[in-house]
């Protein structure tokens, strides 16, 4: 019989092969010759986990009782609780974890993570706040950034969300970079745009052609992403995804909502209407509108764009993180309030279209209350009656996860058949929003724009509130 030392090694090695069941086989091989050894338990239940196996939590139990003054198996005893719907000890698994290994970053993020589940905004800023104690160079900050947002602290936090974006796209950032046929048409258009606008050497215009050389090999059917590699890692690295130039998105002296809103009139129309839901015309401000207009043409962090859709991304955490938007949030939920409540900002992005491609699939959004705006000049848009928002009068049922309600277009649909949900075409108009619930099924309105970089279509989305308790 080979000894406990042996097969745990040998564990380890069919482990990193991918070889579960080998790994399983040798490490109940050791727990029978020696139960007490934690350092076994602890890996079964890491395995068994990965697999979810429901059977994962028994191991974990057992790795802590075999090594009661090690923090990874109370760690791995709150995942398995967690995944199985017992967030309240799960909870008390990571405290207990932390209370072992206090400067352990990811255990305070997963008790911030549930906080956030249950509604307690100040005890997950708490939670990140130790966090980033614990390691200032993780993603901790943008994170509590983000927690700091939720609670009306969106000063706080935007030097937080700076740092991060500056750490994953300045000029020290390693960039790997993936891309796609519609993503690099973007980044080259915006770049010739921005040296139009003197915001960029005119030198940089050889950039945009290397991006249209490297655009025109890839296929554009389905707008597949690529990871970059050999002669185009080496031409793509040195600029891609990077913070070239970011319009300063300064918060406004004066109002940037519209004050001349009719905000009981809206109310009345969102709890009245089945879907549940508000359009709302003029919504800022004209100063309001050219500066997100501006901040959304000229701020190269647009990083995500490998969607099939072919539109391009831009996240809160990830440089959509700016005073004017925040004021128009801030705004939103004083004027709104009959309708916002107390619910705090959750997520802030913004999208930007190729009109040759399709837009944003049918999905919903983990939020109470999803506020989605469009900046772009009407005349950009070829069809007047189009190029908007779809809003289905079903939501999304609550026992659904966020990748069926999200992206789990087969299930939507027939869930929308079975049910017999109509849908409200909203067509685009600059300084138009849709306020509405944020559970309802909704896509993106077929696109007819004008070809052109200024021509793209624009939508800014802010989400309040949280899906599973409405707070």
């Amino acid at each position: 019989m080979p000894s406990v030392e042996i097969l745990y090694g040998l564990a380890v090695e069919r482990y990193k092969l991918g070889q579960r069941e080998g790994a399983l086989a040798a490490l109940g091989a050791g727990i029978a010759l020696e139960p007490a050894i934690g350092g076994f338990h602890l890996l079964r239940a890491v395995i068994l986990r990965a697999a979810n196996n429901p059977i994962a939590a028994s191991a974990a139990l057992r790795a802590t009782a075999a090594a009661a003054d090690d923090s990874r198996p109370h760690a791995q005893l709150g995942f398995s609780r967690e995944a199985s719907g017992q967030p309240h000890r799960a909870a008390r698994s990571f405290r207990r974890a932390v209370a072992l290994a206090p400067a352990d970053p990811q255990t305070w993020l997963c008790l911030a993570r549930l906080a956030y589940d249950d509604a307690r905004p100040q005890a997950t800023i708490s939670y990140r706040q130790r966090a980033v104690a614990s390691d200032a160079g993780s993603e901790s900050g943008s994170l509590l950034g983000i927690a700091l947002v939720a609670a009306g602290r969106w000063r706080e936090a935007l030097p937080l969300l700076d740092l991060a974006t500056r750490r994953s796209h300045g000029p020290e950032a390693e960039i790997e970079p993936v891309t796609s046929f519609a993503k690099l048409g973007h980044d080259a258009e915006q770049i010739e745009h921005l040296i139009r606008s003197g915001h960029l050497p005119a030198s940089m215009s050889e950039t945009a052609a290397t991006y249209r050389r490297i655009q025109a090999a890839l296929p554009r059917e389905g707008n597949p992403s690529m990871s970059a590699s050999g002669e185009y890692r080496r031409l793509l690295a040195p600029t891609y995804n990077r913070l070239l130039y970011r319009d300063a998105g300064a918060a406004l002296g004066g109002p940037a909502v519209n004050p001349t809103l009719d905000v009981g009139r809206i109310a009345r129309t969102y709890f009245e209407s089945k879907p549940q839901m508000a359009v709302i015309d003029d919504l800022l401000t004209p100063e309001a509108l050219a500066a997100v207009l501006r901040f959304c043409r000229d701020s190269t962090i647009w990083f995500t764009g490998t969607y099939a859709g072919g539109y391009v991304g831009a996240q809160m955490a990830d440089g959509f993180a700016a005073p004017i938007l925040f004021q128009i949030a801030e705004e939103l939920k004083e004027r709104l309030r009959d309708i916002i409540g107390d619910a705090g900002l959750q997520h802030l992005w913004a999208f930007k279209y190729d009109s040759r491609f399709s837009g944003i699939a049918l999905h919903a959004d983990a939020a109470r209350i999803n506020v989605n705006f469009w900046v772009t000049p009407d005349e950009a848009n070829l069809d007047p009656d189009s190029g908007g928002l779809e809003v289905y009068d079903e939501a999304a049922p609550l026992d659904w996860n966020f990748a069926a309600y999200n992206s789990d277009q087969k299930a939507i649909r027939e869930y929308l058949d079975r049910t017999g949900s109509r849908s409200v075409n909203v067509p685009h108009r600059q300084n138009r929003a849709v306020l509405f619930h944020s559970d309802l099924f909704h896509r993106t309105g077929d696109i007819h724009f004008r070809e052109g970089y200024l021509n793209r279509r624009i939508n800014v989305t802010m989400l309040y509130g949280t899906r599973r308790t409405g707070a």
